[in-house]
């Protein structure tokens, strides 16, 4: 039975003149090609489309749910159920894509050699999508041939559980992307455990009911007073602001958030397996466009 799971993809991309800085632009052009490619009626709005609940856009991009869906009733801020991993490198990047959005992989690979024929960024750079690799390193396709391979890497929940962490007492989580969490409908310019363990708990509950049908709250539900006991033992973190520019929107959006390190001390053990998932799915809000990318370091 699954709970919640996962799997990731290296995308490794080629091309004669250097790729601009990705992130943003391909977040965008993904989306653009996305829609433009398997919307059928050209709605704007998804909500009003009949199709809404059968497309493959309104599932992975808007993430639309149905009236009688469980957590309708509370939020429509559901996370979009894949993640991209952006690092210095412009020629690769990595995709996550997270419980029944893994079955739409092929419309992935189609929509990212189309935006390379077409070009990224002001100056269209075009690239060749050359292979595809999962999490072990196995090629999942092959740009040359053409193919798609069947197999490939899925992580699972239990999984985590069953990991030999060492037991714990000092841990640094190092921010490697913009952070945005908001509480009370704020933006924090500050981080605690506490805030941490609320932020990564619900988006995996969120996830792990939508999009992979099977809730987890009562597993992870249980750290959240625990993590009241965890404190703060020296940090460094700043605010880094940036913007992208929208097309959908016709706007300017602000994607800043914080960035650094921060030491936590305390009994973190129990802690470590939902601080391992997130360092693949990221925390908080943007994780489409790269942000709240982080790694944990365990020390003794």
């Amino acid at each position: 039975m699954n709970t919640f799971y996962f799997s990731t993809f290296q995308f490794l991309l080629s091309s004669p003149e250097p790729l601009p800085l990705l992130g943003s632009t391909l977040r965008g052009g993904f989306g653009h090609i996305f829609r433009r490619m398997v919307c059928l009626t050209r709605e704007k709005d998804c909500y009003k489309c009949i199709l809404v609940y059968t497309c493959p856009y309104s599932y992975i991009f808007q993430t639309c749910l149905p009236p009688d869906a469980p957590l309708f009733r509370k939020t429509r801020d559901i996370p979009r159920p894949y993640v991209f991993d952006l690092g210095e490198n412009p020629s690769s990047f990595k995709l996550i894509l997270i419980g029944k959005s893994i079955d739409y992989l092929p419309y992935f690979l189609l929509v990212f050699d189309t935006l390379g024929k077409k070009g990224l960024g002001k100056k269209r750079v075009k690239y060749t999508l050359q292979e595809v690799k999962d999490g072990e390193g196995n090629t999942v396709y092959s740009g040359e041939k053409k193919e798609l391979y069947s197999k490939f890497k899925i992580y699972r929940w239990e999984e985590f559980q069953t990991i030999q962490y060492p037991k714990s007492s000092i841990l640094t989580l190092h921010l490697l992307s913009p952070l945005r969490i908001k509480e009370k409908n704020k933006l924090v310019k500050d981080l605690t455990f506490p805030l941490l363990i609320t932020s990564l708990t619900r988006r995996l509950s969120l996830l792990s009911l939508f999009p992979c049908n099977h809730p987890i709250w009562d597993s992870v539900h249980p750290l959240l007073p625990l993590s009241e006991k965890i404190k703060v033992k020296e940090k460094e973190l700043q605010w880094k602001e940036f913007t992208r520019y929208s097309t959908r929107q016709k706007t300017i959006l602000k994607l800043g958030g914080l960035t650094g390190r921060i030491v936590f001390e305390g009994n973190l053990s129990p802690f470590l397996p939902l601080l391992k998932i997130g360092e693949y799915i990221h925390i908080g809000k943007g994780t489409t466009f790269g942000l709240g990318k982080y790694r944990i370091e365990i020390s003794k």
